[in-house]
């Protein structure tokens, strides 16, 4: 029986320039294919899936070095966006050695790991999960399916979906969207609650969502806002 581990993505990190090294391995020769062989000896027959918080890419416009243009600039962004190619050329050709097709599967053409969506967050800790013979999954999705979501839905009237912020990206891609997919599933309102954002009637329907509303921040401002939604969902 294989295991599964689970790992969370975080922040984009800096690439590395060509010529360095990671975490010690030089990009460039047989370091980093020797550290890559190693990491896969020691999973054995675990599954390493990542659970990915977005779906950016390492390189290009919804790469990592990108997610740090507000931050560093667009130029320096560019720039970083240019060194981090090895390290992805690097890591995709390993990430295809690992890769096992399907035969059975129809004859499509594999992405190279650092276009997969959520190979970039991290700073590209999703190619380096690909390139040892994980995966790269969607995190909301993961842990609704991790938490068996759609069973404990199946008995409610509605559900309830409690996140920093509520717009159209949440509820397509976040968290919301993938409570609103069981609740749709299973027939039960939606209800969104959140920080900050908006998200009208129009642009929630299309997700199975009944209603939204912001709450205030803390936990009094949680809990009296439940209580207030508490009454309006009674019947």
């Amino acid at each position: 029986m294989s295991r599964q581990l689970p790992v969370a993505s975080g922040e984009p990190g800096e690439p590395v320039a060509p010529g360095e090294s990671v975490v010690g391995v030089p990009v460039e020769g047989t370091g980093l294919a020797e550290l890559v062989t190693s990491a896969r000896a020691a999973l054995g027959d675990a599954e390493l899936v990542l659970a990915a918080a977005g779906d950016q890419t390492v390189r290009g416009l919804r790469g990592a070095a990108q997610a740090l243009a507000p931050v560093v600039g667009g130029e320096a962004a560019a720039r970083l966006d240019a060194q981090v190619a090895p390290v992805e050329r690097a890591l995709g050709l390993l990430a295809a050695q690992a890769h096992r097709p399907d035969l059975l599967a129809p004859t499509t053409s594999t992405p190279r790991a650092g276009g997969v969506p959520g190979a970039g967050v991290g700073g590209g800790l999703g190619a380096a999960v690909l390139a040892v013979g994980g995966r790269v999954a969607p995190g909301p999705r993961f842990l609704a399916g991790e938490t068996d979501l759609t069973q404990r839905a199946g008995d409610v009237d509605v559900v309830v979906s409690l996140t920093d912020r509520i717009d159209p990206l949440e509820a397509d891609r976040g968290v919301l969207g993938a409570v609103s997919a069981v609740g749709r599933a299973q027939g039960a309102a939606v209800l969104a609650l959140g920080r900050t954002g908006s998200l009208d009637r129009r642009a929630g329907a299309p997700h199975g969502i009944s209603a939204a509303a912001l709450v205030p921040a803390g936990v009094e401002g949680i809990r009296s806002a439940g209580v207030r939604q508490g009454r309006a969902w009674s019947w």
